[in-house]
């Protein structure tokens, strides 16, 4: 009796946690039934996204294909119908056809032919540009010109405010998408130096954010810009430039993704490929700070060719000391970019030591280095461009060309070599004052004689021997 009533409480203190344990083990398998589960879901989801995109890749190629053939004979067919023999005898066939009619339409064309021959031939050219632009335009040249803003282009001279050297701006670039590792607001000064300094520059500098928004079920997101507030780095510059970008995705900051998910990526590029073409932003070099944007970027450098460099100052930070080693993604990020920015020299040491078979350069850029530095490591990135342009008593357009093209020009690396054939004295006192001013981007070669469009373009051409793009312009085009 005593065992029995000894016996009687400890069983049932042993049932609950028997109880317990019993319980929370198939909670423990659902839960990773369900991991698994969504894995499957998402492996399965990716596997049918990348089928269509294939699919979608193959059709675009065949239609491709198919557009140029038809071109290519519609070309053939144009060529061919575009001949005056064609029309002759197509208007004599005709003319055959229709008899009497026919034959007094025929004389009527042959009487237009004529007074279009004698209208060219008799009438100056002034006087046939006159009428040309009042048919096309609505207005006579000289206002149609005075529209273009060259009011004062007829009569300019280097002194004449319309063509001062002093009122031409060059534009500064390429533009700067950055891809960071934190939002604007979470990041620290030292993550947003670069930045920082790129803009002192007065290039036009995007921070996308890395928590992604969320795309709106079966319609097409859109990219959400707001005006950041800029630390005491950046604050004070003549022009500030510097705008944090939202994109939409699935929700997900992508820093903390171990992949980027093809719905996220595929809403992402759509949308920042919009958001670049409204802005205008078309010469990028895309600054990262973080692996997990790898595809993205990666996509823009297929799609626009667009350089990659890899900015070490998350580094810092993120991974503890400098001698911890390198994830695998980090790893193939650094490796496929076209330049690595550090900015400090044991992180420099640091990252040789990692023994990546392929290391892009390597430049150090301290917080003491001025943004003219900083531009000149970019600048090396991209080949030399020439632009080659002869001009021959022309100043009243070429001026605005040269305008437009240092105004409108992103692409870092190009100069403009301006091929004179023994023109006008005061055009080629404008252009020495230009070379002044803007000292290896605008190069002058004046001829002792005109040797015409084609040796011009030969003088220009043998000036520039170290160019890997060689780019010939009229001097009457005024660039977007």
């Amino acid at each position: 009796m005593s065992q029995s009533s000894g016996a009687g409480p400890t069983s049932p203190a042993v049932q609950p946690s028997q109880t317990a344990s019993a319980s929370s083990a198939p909670r423990q398998d659902a839960s990773a039934q369900a991991a698994d589960y969504e894995a499957e879901i998402a492996a399965i989801e990716d596997d049918l996204l990348g089928e269509i995109e294939r699919l979608r890749r193959e059709a675009a190629q065949r239609e491709r294909a198919l557009i140029a053939e038809r071109d290519a004979y519609r070309a053939q067919l144009q060529f061919a119908t575009d001949t005056k023999a064609w029309r002759a005898s197509v208007a004599y066939w005709q003319a055959r056809e229709r008899g009497l009619p026919g034959a007094l339409s025929l004389g009527g064309q042959l009487v237009t032919y004529l007074l279009r021959v004698g209208y060219h031939l008799g009438a100056p050219y002034p006087l046939r540009r006159d009428l040309w632009y009042r048919r096309h335009t609505g207005k006579s040249y000289q206002r149609y010109y005075r529209m273009l803003g060259a009011s004062e282009a007829a009569s300019a001279t280097p002194q004449s405010s319309a063509a001062d050297p002093a009122s031409v701006r060059k534009a500064v670039g390429p533009d700067v998408l950055y891809f960071p590792a934190h939002s604007w607001e979470a990041s620290d000064a030292g993550q947003r130096r670069l930045a920082g300094q790129f803009a002192r520059a007065g290039q036009r500098c995007r921070w996308l954010n890395p928590q992604l928004a969320t795309a709106p079920a079966g319609e097409v997101g859109e990219a959400a810009a707001r005006l950041v507030d800029a630390d005491a780095s950046v604050r004070g510059m003549a022009r500030v430039s510097i705008e944090e970008v939202t994109l939409p995705g699935d929700g997900n900051d992508i820093t903390m993704k171990p992949i980027f998910r093809r719905t996220a990526l595929r809403h992402a590029l759509a949308a920042l490929m919009r958001y670049c073409f409204a802005q205008d932003l078309r010469e990028v070099v895309c600054v990262v700070q973080h692996p997990g944007w790898a595809p993205l970027v990666e996509a823009l450098r297929r799609r626009y060719g667009w350089k990659v460099i890899y900015d070490l100052a998350n580094e810092l930070t993120s991974q503890g000391p400098l001698d911890a080693p390198l994830g695998a993604p980090l790893q193939a990020m650094l490796a496929g970019c076209d330049l690595i920015i550090a900015s400090a020299p044991a992180q420099r040491e640091w990252l040789l030591a990692q023994g990546i078979a392929a290391l892009p350069p390597i430049a150090l850029v301290t917080e003491q280095m001025d943004a003219g530095a900083l531009g000149d490591r970019v600048r090396q990135l991209y080949g030399r461009a020439t632009i080659i342009v002869v001009t021959y008593r022309n100043f009243d357009k070429t001026w605005l060309m040269l305008k437009s093209v240092l105004e409108k020009t992103r692409y870092p690396n190009y100069e403009v070599l301006l091929v004179d054939n023994g023109g006008e004295p005061a055009f080629q006192q404008y252009a020495r004052a230009m070379a002044e001013r803007f000292p290896g981007v605008v190069r002058c070669i004046f001829n002792g004689e005109n040797l015409g469009f084609a040796g011009g373009n030969n003088v220009g051409l043998r000036a520039a021997p170290d160019s890997d793009y060689l780019v010939l312009l009229n001097d009457d085009v005024i660039v977007t």
